[in-house]
């Protein structure tokens, strides 16, 4: 006699054995099953009980159900074969996706942003880029992006107001991205900016590969409330801050971009010959460079400190010192208060002055100066080397130029230059 356990018929889903299994009996006129007091199933006439894993759709029986037999048929002598539907495929695994953030490479380098301003006709505060994050997918499947926060870190703020409105998400072709949730400030020292993403408007990293999202914003006016010398670093301060269907790592955050009332821009180009050039007489002056300072349309500004370095053979070390002016180009006079001061050539066939003009440029204009220098002493090799002499005027670094913008005083040149970065050369010529 044989036996089976009829709990696994229970637990597959199969009816009671004393219920269904009694049913089946009478219907096709089985062997009468036995049920004992333990559960298990007694099948008289060598006949066996077998669900076949089959989720309780069939009872078959055999003569003989060895453990080996897979044949998942009824005896011929009972009744036809009866074949079972396949067993479901097993699922395969897939590893559950990553995306990791970055700053993109492209993302602006630390600078200055202008407050808007009924004045600025350029609007030169629409629209400002703030940050270029990057998602970089793996290569297990495509993500879907719900939710991005975005931390903005806040130095020099002394209020509880944002310096920015108007945020938007956008991607490289400009094309705005996501749902702006809102901005909130819950210290004077942070800023979150929250977007989502939904099937309207979804945000999808591809499987291996990455998107590149820009946060812009308006610059808020001084009015507004925006603060003169507040710096912002804008990132994502936790990958919790990150939704999606993945795991989020990466906490990256950009450089600082600071808030002015305005700020100025200076061009400069050389005045005379570039080579070949003449010493002058001793009572005569040398006007080497012509220097534009304009003001941004947002608001006026102060030129507070300029300071020129010279370089070349003209000034070698231990040649005789020269004066050095700068001079309004319409009028001669000294630009601002600050008058003539003397360059003392050293080591490294270079020396410095410093102006502090008190220059005041009003908003949208424009306030052209010389630079004049007295080259009658300058460095002669043409009788010992017959070589010309050459003569270079730059700004070296952003602290070589300080400014006010009527609230903060002191800054500092803009960082970034306007993408053109340091030294900001004056003027290149040489002497004969």
């Amino acid at each position: 006699m044989s036996s089976v356990n009829g709990q696994a018929l229970v637990s597959r889903g199969v009816a009671t054995p004393d219920a269904k299994l009694q049913k089946y009996s009478q219907k096709r006129r089985f062997p009468k099953l036995m049920i004992s007091n333990k559960g298990r199933v007694e099948v008289k006439n060598q006949f066996c009980l077998l669900d076949g894993m089959n989720i309780g759709k069939t009872v078959c029986f055999q003569y003989a159900c060895p453990a080996e037999n897979k044949q998942w048929t009824l005896s011929k002598e009972i009744c036809s074969d009866v074949t079972l539907p396949p067993r479901p495929p097993t699922p395969i695994s897939t590893p559950p996706s990553v995306i990791s953030l970055a700053t993109d490479p492209e993302d602006p380098p630390s600078r200055y942003l202008v407050m808007m301003s009924p004045n600025d006709s350029s609007y030169s505060w629409r629209g400002q880029t703030l940050y270029k994050l990057k998602i970089v997918g793996d290569s297990n499947q495509s993500v879907k992006v719900s939710y991005i926060t975005f931390t903005d870190s806040i130095a020099g703020n002394t209020g509880m107001v944002s310096s920015f409105k108007n945020f938007k998400l956008l991607d490289f072709m400009t094309a705005q991205q996501g749902i702006f949730v809102d901005s909130r400030m819950p210290n004077a020292a942070t800023e979150y900016t929250t977007f989502r993403f939904d099937d309207a408007a979804p945000l999808v990293i591809p499987k291996g590969s990455s998107k590149t999202l820009f946060l812009s914003a308006d610059v808020k006016s001084f009015a507004d409330g925006a603060i003169s010398g507040s710096q912002h670093t804008f990132g994502i301060s936790s990958p919790i801050d990150v939704i999606a269907d993945a795991t989020v790592t990466g906490t990256p955050s950009s450089t600082a971009k600071i808030v002015y009332r305005t700020k100025p821009t200076l061009t400069s180009s050389v005045l005379g010959a570039t080579t070949g050039r003449k010493r002058v007489a001793v009572d005569q002056v040398d006007e080497i460079a012509r220097m534009t300072w304009s003001a941004n349309f947002a608001d006026d500004l102060t030129i507070n400190t300029v300071r020129i370095k010279f370089s070349g053979l003209a000034v070698a070390n231990n040649t005789p010192s020269f004066d050095v002016w700068l001079v309004d180009a319409n009028t001669n006079a000294n630009w601002g208060v600050s008058g003539k001061q003397a360059c003392v050539p050293a080591v490294g066939n270079q020396c410095f002055v410093t102006f502090s003009p008190a220059r005041r440029i009003t908003r949208g204009t424009s306030s052209n100066a010389k630079l004049w220098v007295k080259s009658t002493l300058f460095n002669n090799s043409l009788n010992t080397r017959n070589t010309s002499d050459s003569l270079s005027a730059s700004i070296e670094s952003s602290t070589d130029i300080l400014w006010s913008d009527g609230t903060t005083t002191g800054i500092s040149w803009d960082p970034s230059n306007g993408g053109l970065g340091f030294p900001i050369i004056q003027s290149t010529v040489s002497y004969e």
